[in-house]
């Protein structure tokens, strides 16, 4: 009989191999887009590459919830990260805190972000899309009326979708990067060790 340990999950090889740099040349525009958002190509994108069809769909979705809208761009990547976070991703956590931080985040914010409910750092408005965050990215979901009342203290309905959309599309990550392992990069293992080591994150499954 195979007896589960959590311990197997820091000893698994990725389920998916990146594709060769050969193998992705025929996506240098869109990874060149990418790079301008994060600074680099995430490796998630280059095995999601065996499918093109998919990587396009999920590269125009992210380039859409990410990049369009009306909410600080700092924003949407602490909400991203306390989704993740509460989800247990461990490669989005470290992507979504160097995310914040590209998108003029201040440091202190950041080394604060998993004790907002305390922390002076955050205004009120702020504090209700991190709960939602947070509430929204748990399994089971923990939304519930009272997140949507303190949200629209501060929020239109257009603005409490794209939150509720930055959540969903992290949430694919979440799963996409979790269930595959995927090899976290150098730029996103360095800001985890910056800002999370000392919280509890580590590379884990993702090395």
């Amino acid at each position: 009989m195979h007896v589960f340990s959590y311990r197997n999950l820091y000893n698994i090889m990725p389920g998916l191999k990146i594709l060769t740099d050969e193998q992705l040349q025929p996506f240098a525009p869109m990874f060149g887009l990418i790079e301008q958002v994060m600074g680099f190509v995430p490796n998630s994108t280059k095995t999601m590459a065996r499918n093109p069809a998919l990587l396009q769909a999920f590269s125009q979705l992210g380039l859409e919830v990410m990049t369009k809208g009306t909410l600080p761009a700092d924003l949407k990547y602490l909400v991203s990260h306390l989704s993740s976070r509460a989800a247990g991703c461990q490669y989005c956590q470290a992507h979504t805190i160097g995310l914040a931080e590209r998108n003029g985040c201040s440091e202190e914010k950041l080394q604060a972000v998993w004790e907002f409910e305390q922390s002076d750092l955050f205004t009120e408005k702020e504090k209700a899309a991190l709960r939602f965050g947070l509430a929204s990215g748990s399994v089971p979901n923990l939304v519930t009326n009272d997140h949507f009342n303190d949200l629209r203290l501060y929020f239109t309905d257009d603005e409490i979708l794209e939150l509720g959309a930055i959540v969903s599309f992290y949430g694919f990550l979440n799963r996409w990067n979790d269930t595959f392992g995927t090899v976290m990069e150098k730029e996103a293992v360095d800001h985890g060790n910056y800002f999370l080591v000392d919280k509890g994150w580590s590379v884990g499954k993702h090395t």
